[in-house]
């Protein structure tokens, strides 16, 4: 009895214990809580150095690359790709333009060792002029321009079939026929590599030009060079009245090509026609190039003559091509 009596008192005193300790405390005054912030520095101040309590550092914000940790590598990386693209890019300019430098000094190298001025043909007549009598007249003989000198470039290449020239244009060039229409498309005449590549006979052609229709293809170079000119027949309304001839050399014979078309076509068109049936077939083939053309030319052709056809790439549409026609007429 006096136990339980014990246990009931002790669990009073506890309840009274805890109460007092929740209960706030009434004897607080203004100005106290300065009084306790002076005592404790006060004592921060007099405690040992190793015990002093340390004040929380505020920490900075953080930079934005601090936030972001990969931004960094991201753009690292972003840097090397771009000069490996710059690097590439600019590498690939240089050897594009190195290559036109070389194949146009390769060009002018051949050009030098094979070709010069022809002079002028002299003037025969019929009969030997008697004492007291004037000189007859008589028609001056045409000639090629140059003299193309073919057993130096047969020498180089056996394939020559012949040389072109325009006046006062780039095109002064070896002509080739290979055994496909393929090889010389990127090789030079003496089969190394040339990105221009060689003005070049369509392989089913004769060598002599002697087919109602041959045809000779170049690329449309950037740089203006091989066929590309071909392209201002389109262009420039003037260009056929300064340029309305080509001269072809060949081992056997010098022609002038009169120009009498040129207009934009398909790679497969029938613009491509070597031979004919009859002349039939091929004057109504003369009449459709010539209705074609970007300009009119006062050139007759029949079918007695013998047609060249240069061609080169076009850009007007997938596989369009630029062709100009002409007649080859016979000159010394």
């Amino acid at each position: 009895m006096k136990k339980e009596e014990q246990r009931i008192s002790e669990g009073r005193h506890t309840a009274r214990h805890a109460a007092a300790e929740t209960e706030p405390d009434l004897s607080w005054e203004p100005g106290q809580e300065f009084e306790h912030a002076f005592e404790e520095a006060a004592e921060e101040e007099s405690a040992p150095k190793g015990r002093r309590k340390t004040a929380k550092k505020t920490k900075a914000p953080q930079d934005g690359a601090k936030r972001r940790p990969w931004l960094m590598p991201l753009l690292l990386v972003l840097v090397v790709i771009f000069g490996v693209v710059f690097g590439y890019s600019a590498y690939q300019l240089y050897s594009i333009l190195h290559e036109y430098k070389e194949s146009e000094r390769r060009y002018d190298s051949v050009a030098n060792s094979a070709i010069s001025t022809a002079a002028p043909a002299p003037v025969t007549t019929p009969y030997a002029v008697q004492p007291g009598e004037e000189q007859p007249s008589a028609p001056p003989v045409e000639q090629s321009p140059i003299n193309v000198d073919f057993d130096n470039l047969l020498e180089q290449c056996k394939d020559i079939v012949g040389w072109i020239y325009c006046e006062n244009t780039v095109i002064n060039y070896p002509m080739v026929r290979g055994n496909d229409n393929d090889y010389y498309l990127h090789r030079f005449i003496d089969g190394s590599y040339n990105g221009g590549g060689t003005l070049f006979m369509d392989f089913k052609c004769n060598r002599d030009f002697s087919d109602p229709n041959s045809i000779i293809y170049g690329h449309h170079m950037n740089d203006g060079s091989m066929f590309a000119s071909l392209k201002k027949y389109q262009t420039d309304p003037e260009y056929y009245s300064k340029h309305p001839v080509f001269y072809i050399n060949t081992p056997t014979q010098n022609y002038r090509m009169d120009v009498f078309a040129g207009f934009v076509c398909d790679a497969d068109s029938d613009t491509y026609t070597i031979g004919f049936t009859d002349d039939t077939s091929f004057q109504n083939w003369l009449n459709r190039m010539k209705s074609q053309s970007d300009f009119q030319a006062d050139v007759e052709v029949t079918p007695d003559d013998h047609i060249i056809t240069l061609s080169t790439c076009s850009y007007e549409w997938y596989d369009a091509r630029y062709v100009v026609l002409g007649k080859l007429v016979p000159i010394a």
